[in-house]
Order: structure tokens, then C-alpha cells, then sequence
């Protein structure tokens, strides 16, 4: 069986060692592609002197000044802009995305989790439906200490997009809810499974430290 998974998050990512689409790298915010890590794109060099054309490109896109603004941490005036635009466009589910974001960042996972929850609902887009139910997967993992609702999420993700962008962070993540339910068998199982679909995969070094774990500890 292979490995399900991505809200949120969204385009394809490269390639693994020849291998599935991959989405976060060794971890990173899932953001990264739907929201603030992506940023930096398109801000290269240019013949302009700096800043003249930005006031021009903010306003055409502000939803790249606010992923801007979440990649510097600049968090309380993203917020501000985000306000701001979602009462003019209180129907635009990417910035809700984007406030999912900025509210996690500010470690209002409680909040963030219901904004993802918002985005999954309200979106038509099947990779942002993804990428917002993947967050609230880590969410629950991670943040608001809830394993078990993790499971049920990521579990549920793997049935809605078998063939989703984030199928190889989601088989991983899948490994990490069963660790931290002390299901160990299960845990094991899972992260052979993700080594034999992904064996050049972002987590695969990962995942054979935690199955060299397993066994010197003698956990099953």
C-alpha cells in the first residue's frame, strides 16, 4: 500500500530520489508552499533601485506582502493587513489559509486549528483542502498535544487524496501518531512502510533512527 497525503499545501514539489512529490523538507512549515516560505519567489535582483517598485507590486499582491510579512515573523502587521483584506474578501479562502498560518505562528493553535478547519470547509481547490487538513494534523500532533485526533485527521486525509502531494510527509506523520500513542507495533510498521515507498525519501534517515530505537529499546 502506498503511502497517502495536502491543505494547504498545493503545487507539486520536486521529485525524492526519483521518486513521489515530496512536501516539507526535513520538517519545514508546510507554509512553506501555500503560504510564507514562498515569499521569497520572484523577489530576485533587479535593474530598479530597491524599493521602487514595491509599493506598485504590494498592491497588485497583497497576499504576497502578508507571506512576506509571516516569513519575517512580522506577525501583528500581517495580522492587520489580513483583517483588512478579509473584509473587503471575506469569501477568499487563500488569505484564511494565510491567517491559519499567522495564527499558528503566534501559537494560537487553538485558533489556527479552526481557521484550517475554515479553509477545508469553505475550499474548492483539492491541493488547499489538503494542505489545511494536513495542518490541522500537526496541529493536533504537535502543538495541542492530541495524538489520537491527529490520527483521525491524517487518517482521514490519506481516504480523501490517496494520491495527494503530501502522500510521503503524511506517511511519516502517520508513524508519529502511533509513536506517541505508544502503539508500537504499529509504529514500526508504519515507518517500514514509508522506508520501502520512500527509501531516498526527506524522513527515511529519520525513520530508521526510529526503528533503530524500537529495537534497542525492545518495544513492541
Amino acid at each position: 500500500e502506498e503511502p497517502a497525503g495536502r491543505q494547504g499545501g498545493e503545487e507539486p514539489a520536486g521529485r525524492q530520489g526519483g521518486e513521489e512529490p515530496a512536501g516539507r523538507q526535513g520538517g519545514e512549515d508546510l507554509a512553506g508552499r501555500q503560504g510564507v516560505d514562498l515569499a521569497h519567489l520572484g523577489e530576485g535582483a533587479s535593474s530598479k533601485r530597491p524599493g521602487e517598485e514595491e509599493p506598485a507590486r504590494q498592491a497588485e499582491d497583497p497576499l504576497g506582502r502578508i507571506r512576506s510579512l509571516l516569513a519575517r515573523r512580522q506577525i501583528a502587521k500581517a495580522r492587520g493587513l489580513l483583517d483588512a483584506h478579509l473584509v473587503r474578501r471575506p469569501d477568499d479562502v487563500r488569505a484564511r489559509m494565510l491567517l491559519g498560518d499567522a495564527l499558528r505562528l503566534g501559537g494560537q493553535g487553538a485558533e489556527a486549528l479552526e481557521a484550517y478547519r475554515d479553509v477545508a470547509r469553505r475550499s474548492r481547490d483539492a491541493h488547499l483542502v489538503e494542505a489545511a487538513v494536513y495542518e490541522m494534523g500537526l496541529l493536533q500532533l504537535h502543538a495541542l498535544g492530541s495524538p489520537a485526533d491527529a490520527l483521525d485527521t491524517f487518517t482521514r486525509l490519506r481516504k480523501m487524496q490517496p494520491g495527494g502531494l503530501l502522500r510521503q510527509e503524511l506517511a511519516f506523520r502517520l508513524a508519529e501518531c502511533f509513536l506517541a500513542l505508544d502503539d508500537f507495533r504499529r509504529a514500526e510498521r508504519a515507518l517500514r512502510d514509508y522506508l520501502r515507498t520512500y527509501p531516498q525519501g526527506v524522513k527515511a534517515a529519520e525513520a530508521r533512527a526510529l526503528l533503530d530505537e524500537l529495537h534497542e529499546k525492545g518495544w513492541r
